[in-house]
């Protein structure tokens, strides 16, 4: 994952990842929050009557899956039919996947709430069935001091987030 390749070659105090945080090479900190994993589809695409995708559903499409899902997240929720999948592209950045599913590419297999997706967009969002969610950590370098930004971000969590 590229946060987790550039904290450890000197550039931030810390990272926010959505997967694992390795206890051996970070400090870590898990936000109370979780990321879902769904489909973004075209609204006019046949499936939007489905309120939710399933692994059946997903066999035949053709899917756009971010690089880091295929080795985390996906082998976890599609077990041996991942190698069934019929993956097209994959993506770093969910807009660039976003383009591609407006141009009738194919479908994205994204998390929740990072592209718009309400009433008036031309996408939509439909959740996995079993239910995938991915943890949420802020990853910090094994050091004896921080710089300030570092201590205002970890100031912050704890007074608006982690203490709730």
């Amino acid at each position: 994952m590229q946060s987790i390749n550039g904290q450890t070659k000197g550039c931030p105090d810390f990272a926010v990842i959505v997967q694992e945080a390795d206890p051996v090479k970070y400090n870590f900190i898990k936000i109370p929050f979780e990321d879902s994993w769904g489909i973004l589809m075209k609204k006019t695409d046949s499936l939007t009557e489905k309120p939710y995708m399933q692994m059946k559903d997903l066999i035949s499409l053709p899917l756009i899956c971010s690089r880091q899902s295929l080795s985390d997240e996906m082998p976890k929720w599609f077990g041996e039919n991942l190698d069934k999948l019929n993956i097209i592209a994959t993506y770093n950045l969910l807009y660039n996947a976003s383009i591609m599913v407006k141009e009738g590419l194919g479908y994205a297999l994204a998390f929740d709430n990072i592209i718009y997706a309400d009433n008036d967009s031309e996408l939509c969002f439909h959740p996995l069935m079993p239910i995938l969610r991915s943890p949420i950590y802020l990853i910090l370098k094994f050091l004896l001091w921080y710089c300030n930004i570092t201590y205002k971000v970890l100031r912050y969590l704890n007074t608006y987030i982690l203490l709730r």
